[in-house]
């Protein structure tokens, strides 16, 4: 077939077609498979022939140039085969070589040329208006056969070269081309949208998505706005979270949690917190200075948590600077500053407690705050709390202590300076509440309050079809709910003024639906309504005829009426329905609002000599804090009984996101609107001080005598084979070197097997022994570690840098003769140690958490809530 070619295409024998092709113009249209594209030929096909004529007309050429004009007639031929004999082709191309070449191909763009080769020869040269670029190698005229091996290698690398410039020349076109849209776009300026209506959380957004959505996971870059927003999502729901990374360039969990670790914010009163706080204040206005300290519990789950990092475990009683305890924490007190002229608030300090503080305790952590708060440069004028038990014993005692021997119930002193002490209104009007449920409170001469007539008239109201208490519901009235009971708004609800007025309307129809006595219970309302509107005003000037709902000032009738009420307050008494006796002396709300009342008009005296023009009571309760725990319970919905270690995550998130609270439904008080006064976000470059972090490089510091009892107890035949089992990933663990000496003791051969390496048998896939066998004598080792490290944890387990502490023990009492190997020891036994120590640590915090009969109640009643707040 090459030589059918050869003698069409008039090629000489000696000339090599490797490199000669021939364009589809050549051959018929039934030679195709595809007769129209004519992509792929058919087998065994030749081409086609043509005899040339001379004639006179050059028209008919479709060229221009100097070239002879011959006209083109195609003699009727068809497509050969094998056996088709071409005896008599030269006969029929005799004038093939005298015929110019442009004539040989009718497509004059694919296959036209100057050369003057007969036949097809002159498909081998190269094609003027063909769009490949010529290679070196036929630029110089030179065959790659003919390459030696260090020109061949030359010429190898010199393609490599002009194949990556090639590419990087097509990239920068595109990314040329993406410029001249991106200029276009901001000429058009319809991105200004993005700087002038969007806020920095939205730019902030936007420019993530654009500089990340072609970057792979480890080249994407976020800003510190950008991972601090991505961890409030995170915080509220991280299933959400999960969702959204699907759809955003979003920070993975695990750079999250790093940022948040990056915060230094430990229990007790940290250095960095308030020399970061200092730099603050000092930027601020004199007036601006003035604040209050507020306190309050929240409730925890007393699950522990080890944190290897600080070695310590999470979840005991934790007092900061005053020590901690082995007993399991289940509350946390936190104490925040508000800021009394200027809208702001910063949590200062936050301990764990069990139960409830000790009154001493918390005597000297309300005094510690205070210098501290004064040594950054603000002023407290009081201190804000509920009226627990411990409060009220911690203010009184403090008040009792003041010196010159004259006791004060509003105030203490602290360095000289005196600080007023105020119960939080919200708790004092839910006591009151209380206190009606069932008893009866006598607040004049043959006047007294009852609750049944509230719930009279929440039922007559009921049945209207126009209400006039819309805001009350059955449920609020539900007191085996506790929850409600707890709740502040339910309570101011049904001590209104709507409810005063609807009793005053239910009494005064000449059908009286309510007995007339209940006349006095809407007086007590309206009276107990005017005393919250006094202490609760947040606007300078009153509106809704409430002239006490607003800022107090020199002319404000504020004063006047506290006074007037501290002579009412002063005559109620508490009777019990159910045996009519006097049971004032078991409520302290009455004496609440005597000191509340008392500590407002001394520090509206002591601000107004300051140089206040007025004062808003609101910034005198203690919805700050409040506000912070909601927003704690709001950080995922299994949230709402935190652990200690969760609290200390969700603080921290909350306090770098400016404390925002997300809009609740239930929350307990109204938005305070403030914002925190630093959010820690100069902490977040920052590194721990030397005092908080463990830097032990001398172990032989430390006082190894510790007392505890250890367990002599033989272990059953099941336990030993759960025991090798771990002691073979303990060898897995530690980086042994190939010792004869070191294998005998740590691993035992095949013929050294016995019952307690069932487990480990059992556990095999198949006949090849994959897994680690250990010898006896090291699971022996391994389990005198278990019952030592247990031992000295359950006497220690509250104490700091317990790592360092039990291998110092541990030496003390085995040391690395333990291990035989003399040239290796010092090195496994401290890489034994490392990994055995936080190994069993965590098992010990993961026993005690299952063990504990909390852990599966609060876990049920997560479940619980959880599935309540889905129905919702």
């Amino acid at each position: 077939m090459q030589e059918l070619w050869r003698q069409i295409c008039k090629i000489d024998a000696s000339k090599p077609c490797k490199s000669l092709y021939l364009c589809q113009n050549h051959f018929h249209s039934r030679d195709f498979h595809d007769p129209l594209n004519r992509n792929r030929r058919l087998p065994n096909v030749v081409p086609k022939e043509y005899v040339f004529k001379e004639a006179m007309s050059s028209a008919s050429s479709g060229c221009s140039g100097n070239l002879h004009s011959v006209a083109v007639e195609p003699v009727a031929s068809c497509s050969f085969s094998a056996e088709t004999d071409f005896s008599t082709v030269e006969e029929s191309n005799v004038c093939l070589e005298e015929i110019p070449s442009e004539l040989l191909c009718s497509s004059t763009a694919t296959c036209t040329t100057a050369s003057d080769k007969p036949g097809y020869a002159f498909l081998s040269e190269s094609f003027p208006e063909s769009k490949t670029r010529p290679g070196i190698l036929s630029k110089i005229g030179v065959h790659k056969k003919d390459l030696t091996p260090r020109k061949e290698l030359l010429y190898n690398v010199h393609r490599t070269a002009q194949s990556r410039i090639t590419k990087l020349k097509e990239q920068l076109a595109k990314e040329r081309d993406q410029v001249k849209k991106l200029r276009k776009l901001y000429e058009s300026k319809q991105l200004e949208v993005i700087d002038t209506e969007l806020n920095t959380i939205n730019k902030t957004f936007i420019n993530c998505q654009l500089q990340n959505h072609l970057k792979v996971s480890s080249g994407k870059r976020y800003t510190k706005e950008m991972k601090l927003f991505a961890l409030t999502m995170y915080k509220r729901s991280p299933r959400l979270y999960k969702y959204m990374q699907v759809h955003f360039e979003l920070p993975s969990p695990r750079v999250l949690k790093r940022v948040l670790n990056g915060v230094v914010f430990d229990i007790g009163f940290n250095n960095n917190l308030l020399q970061c706080l200092k730099v603050e204040v000092s930027r601020m206005h004199e007036l601006d200075r003035y604040c209050t300290l507020m306190f309050d519990e929240i409730k925890l789950s007393s699950i522990l948590h080890y944190e290897k990092y600080r070695q310590i475990i999470m979840g005991y009683e934790d007092l900061g600077y005053l020590g901690r305890f082995n007993k399991n924490a289940d509350h946390a007190l936190v104490f925040m500053a508000r800021g009394v002229r200027k809208r702001w608030k910063q949590p200062i300090a936050y301990f764990f407690t069990w139960k409830t503080i000790k009154t001493p305790h918390l005597k000297q952590i309300v005094v510690r705050c205070v210098q501290e708060l004064r040594s950054i440069g603000l002023n407290v004028v009081t201190t804000v709390c509920d009226q627990g038990a411990t409060n009220r014993g911690a203010m009184s005692q403090l008040c009792r202590e003041t010196v010159n021997d004259t006791p004060s119930m509003t105030h203490f002193v602290v360095d000289d300076v005196a600080v007023n002490t105020m119960y939080d209104l919200g708790h004092l009007m839910k006591s009151t509440r209380n206190a009606l449920l069932d008893n009866e409170i006598r607040f004049e001469d043959h006047k007294s309050a009852k609750f049944e007539h509230i719930v009279t008239v929440f039922e007559l109201d009921q049945k209207n079809t126009y209400k006039i208490l819309p805001k009350l519901k059955p449920e609020h009235f539900n007191f085996k709910n506790s929850y409600l009971k707890m709740k502040v708004n339910v309570a101011c609800r049904q001590l209104s003024a709507s409810v005063a007025a609807a009793i005053n309307v239910c009494t005064s129809l000449s059908v009286s639906l309510l007995p007339t006595e209940a006349i006095h219970t809407a007086d007590f309302i309206h009276f107990t309504d005017q005393l919250f509107d006094s202490l609760n005003g947040s606007q300078q000037y009153a509106s809704d005829g409430k002239p006490l709902r607003c800022a107090i000032t020199a002319d404000s009738p504020h004063l006047a009426f506290w006074n007037e009420s501290l002579s009412k307050i002063s005559k109620w008494k508490i009777i019990s329905l159910k045996t009519g006796k006097d049971v004032t002396h078991q409520f302290s709300f009455i004496n609440g609002w005597q000191v509340s009342i008392r500590s407002a008009i001394a520090v509206w005296n002591n601000l107004h000599l300051a140089g206040f023009q007025y004062l808003c009571p609101r910034v005198l309760n203690q919805d700050p804090v409040e506000n912070l725990f909601c927003c704690i319970r709001q950080h995922g919905v299994t949230n709402t009984n935190p652990t200690c270690h969760q609290f200390v995550a969700a603080l921290k998130a909350c306090i770098v996101n400016n404390l925002v609270t997300p809009k609740y439904v239930s929350a307990n008080c109204e938005d305070d609107g403030e914002s925190v006064l630093s959010n820690l976000h100069a902490l977040l470059e920052g590194s721990r001080s030397e005092d908080d972090v463990s830097n032990f490089s001398d172990v032989s510091d430390y006082d190894n005598t510790f007392k505890f009892a250890i367990s002599n107890e033989e272990i059953s035949e099941k336990e030993r084979a759960a025991l090798k089992y771990v002691s073979g990933l303990i060898l897995k663990k530690i980086n042994l070197p190939d010792c004869a000496s070191c294998k005998s003791f740590f691993f035992s051969s095949s013929d050294q097997r016995n019952p307690s390496d069932l487990l480990i048998i059992f556990k095999e896939n198949d006949n090849q022994e994959r897994l680690t066998y250990s010898s006896d004598n090291f699971a022996g080792v391994v389990h005198d570690t278990h019952q030592l490290l247990t031992a000295f944890l359950q006497s220690h387990s509250d104490e700091t840098h317990l790592e360092d502490k039990f291998k110092t023990h541990w030496l003390a009492k085995y040391g690395e003769n333990v291990f035989p190997c003399g040239d290796h020891r010092t090195d496994v036994c401290r890489q034994f140690l490392n990994f055995v120590t936080s190994f069993f640590i965590f098992k010990y915090v993961n026993d005690i958490n299952r063990s504990s009969q909390e852990a599966f109640v609060a876990a049920s009643v997560k479940h619980v809530n959880k599935m309540k707040t889905f129905r919702n």
